[in-house]
């Protein structure tokens, strides 16, 4: 089982940002706070999946449905303290893939960001403390299933996923992932 708190711990952030946000997680999670579970205010962590194809020139992008940006795949952990579980799980649930693994054994990148107020779920402003990992496709098949989470989804290389996202935390994954290539 992925055990959040050594995973952290071994993480090397790439900016100040990631090294604080890091920081802030760990502290989240030693605090006691039922940090699992999507109904705890202020925040709760989530898990999420950037999808690179075969030969990992590409990646899999959404179009997220009620945030209308282009994102990595992710989502709630709903008490699953597995993140490396969610992430996949949300994965299969978004993207209709299921023949994939983890490019790396521990976190890739990491990024605390504000969810704003949903009148239609009835949630208050929130932080989702993201833990974020980089899956590979083991098919050549890449025709994906679009889910009721997402407007769209593209296959893109690092240009055309940059000018999706723009600048932040997707880009500096993105920026990772263009360093593994």
């Amino acid at each position: 089982m992925f055990d959040l708190r050594t995973a952290l711990n071994n993480h090397i952030p790439i900016d100040d940002k990631e090294a604080t946000d890091r920081d802030a997680m760990l502290a989240f999670l030693a605090s006691g706070a039922p940090c699992f579970d999507r109904a705890h205010w202020p925040g709760h962590f989530t898990g999420s999946a950037l999808l690179i194809n075969r030969d990992g020139l590409r990646v899999l992008l959404n179009h997220h449905r009620a945030l209308n940006v282009w994102l990595q795949f992710g989502g709630h952990a709903d008490g699953n303290a597995d993140l490396l579980d969610v992430a996949a799980r949300e994965l299969v649930e978004e993207s209709g893939f299921s023949a994939f693994e983890p490019v790396m054994d521990g976190i890739f990148d990491l990024d605390i960001h504000p969810i704003p107020y949903s009148a239609k779920r009835g949630e208050p402003a929130h932080l989702h403390y993201d833990v974020r990992f980089i899956f590979r496709l083991n098919a050549d098949d890449e025709r994906f299933t679009l889910s009721d989470e997402s407007l769209d989804m593209r296959w893109c290389n690092y240009d055309e996923a940059i000018a999706l996202t723009g600048p932040g935390s997707v880009a500096r994954m993105l920026g990772k992932w263009r360093a593994l290539a």
